[in-house]
Formats: structure tokens, C-alpha cells, sequence
């Protein structure tokens, strides 16, 4: 999908676009008038700091629902040769910005926005399940969100990895609302309580909240991390939880198996 970016005029971006609007000319004469009079000062020419924090703080905004218009508009400089270069020049991604626009860009709240654009729908499928296992049927979820029932099933099953970032955060706020409140006993809550146990999907309490949005490359990183810095008697609590009170939520799984790994080595 091609993405399009416009400078704003009166700015040495874009007049390093091409554009010779008159604007964009002073704007470029200043530039170099005041990289020459602080370079006879013997001062630093320039204010561009390290673009990496700010590239990956863009992409976790666009992974929440960020679009480059939006991120363009809110920190400006040229958002997307700093996220993506410039493929028709093959130049690569920026690697200094200017320190204001960096600063804009960091301050961005890492929160979901409600907007059309694709999101991971790791979180989602995962809050969906979690509300399956409480009693609330897809169904009624999807009546909760307004949308048709099959976009939950969808998303619920596990068929699709990305989601309108809308229909997420719709379904985090149904999520919120109900995850420490079971569904009202009858038929629908039992029979969708059953299905849950049968596939094997969590309730709410089995994830952390930094850990429920994590795309599942991201998260079995982050539960191998964390074991990894676990000593033997954690390993065996971890394990002990496994099998004598059936805990399956995903840190403790992991570290089971790396304790009955380390049985078996040792036998």
C-alpha cells in the first residue's frame, strides 16, 4: 500500500522535497546561515538527536492504531523516512531526527485509538477466549461491541493475526468491564463455559496485564526471559502449580516444563 507524505511549506523539508515555493527557500537560506555563523562560533551545527527511540516508539504508536498522517500532523518532520526511508532513492531510514520532533513523538501515549487502520489482534483473541471462560458467549460479545458475531469468531479462533484497531479497543472495554464478573448462570453461559474448557482457553486471571497484548513471537520471548532468570525452587513451586492445581496460565506452563526438563537431564 503506498503511503503518501506531505511536507509543510516554510520548512527545510520541504524544501529538501523539491519544492522552491519562496518560503521554502528563506527557510533553507536560514538553515545554512546558521549552520555557517555557529560553525565560526566553533559550536555543534546542528540539534538532530539518535532517531531509534523515536523509530520504535512510532511503530508501537502504529501498531496501537497510529497512522502516518496522524503521527505526521502530531510531531511533524518527515515521519516516513524516519520509519520507513526512502525505497524510491534507496535511501534508508533516518537515523537523526531533530530533538523536538523526537520529543513530540516519545511523549505519545502507548494506548489503543479507536481508528480503522490493523492492529494485532493477539490481545483481542486472547480477552475474547478470557471472556468464553467467564460465560460471556461470543455472541454476546459481539452484540456488546456492535458488530456481527462472526468478527468475534473470527478473532476468537484464532484465524486472523491483525484486526481494526476500533474493534479492539472496543472489545478491551467490554473486557474491562466484565473480567472479574462471571456471566449469570443458564444454558448459554454453561454451554460456552464448556466449549472454553474444552479448547483449553485462560480466564482473566492467567494473564498479566503486560503481557495479554503481546503478539505470541513477543510473548513466548518475554516467558523465556523471565524463566530463564528463575533459580530451582521457583522452577519447583512453578511446577508443583502446574500439577496440583491444574494452573496452565502461560508463565507457569513454561516454567514446568523447563523443571521437568532439568528432572529428566538429572535422572
Amino acid at each position: 500500500m503506498a503511503l503518501a507524505w506531505a511536507a509543510t511549506h516554510g520548512t527545510l523539508s520541504c524544501y529538501k522535497s523539491g519544492c522552491r515555493q519562496p518560503e521554502c527557500a528563506q527557510a533553507e537560506r536560514d538553515y545554512t546561515n546558521s549552520r555557517r555563523r555557529l560553525r565560526a562560533y566553533g559550536r555543534p551545527t546542528t540539534n538532530l538527536v539518535n532517531a531509534d527511540p523515536a523509530r520504535q516508539h512510532a511503530k508501537a504508536l502504529m501498531n496501537l492504531g497510529w497512522g502516518i498522517a496522524a503521527l505526521q500532523e502530531t510531531a511533524g518532520g518527515n515521519m516516513m523516512a524516519l520509519i520507513y526511508g526512502r525505497p524510491a532513492s534507496g535511501k534508508p531510514p533516518l537515523a537523526r531526527i531533530t530533538e523536538t520532533s523526537s520529543r513530540k513523538l516519545l511523549s505519545i501515549p502507548l494506548e489503543l485509538i479507536p481508528t480503522t487502520n490493523l492492529v494485532d489482534a493477539s490481545g483481542v483473541r486472547r480477552r475474547s477466549r478470557a471472556m468464553c471462560v467467564l460465560g460471556y458467549s461470543l455472541a454476546w460479545q459481539a452484540a456488546e461491541v456492535g458488530v456481527v458475531p462472526s468478527i468475534v469468531q473470527y478473532l476468537a479462533s484464532g484465524a486472523t493475526e491483525r484486526t481494526q484497531a476500533k474493534t479492539a479497543w472496543a472489545i478491551r472495554g467490554v473486557y474491562d468491564r466484565v473480567w472479574q464478573a462471571p456471566a449469570l448462570d443458564g444454558v448459554t453461559a454453561r454451554i460456552t463455559q464448556k466449549r472454553a474448557a474444552e479448547k483449553g482457553w485462560l480466564p482473566p486471571l492467567a494473564w498479566d496485564d503486560d503481557l495479554i497484548d503481546l503478539p505470541e513471537a513477543d510473548l513466548e520471548a518475554e516467558i523465556a526471559r523471565r524463566v530463564s532468570a528463575m533459580d530451582d525452587a521457583e522452577l519447583r513451586r512453578c511446577a508443583s502449580a502446574y500439577k496440583a492445581e491444574g494452573d496452565r496460565t502461560p508463565l507457569i506452563s513454561a516454567a514446568a516444563r523447563v523443571w521437568r526438563r532439568r528432572l529428566e537431564s538429572a535422572a
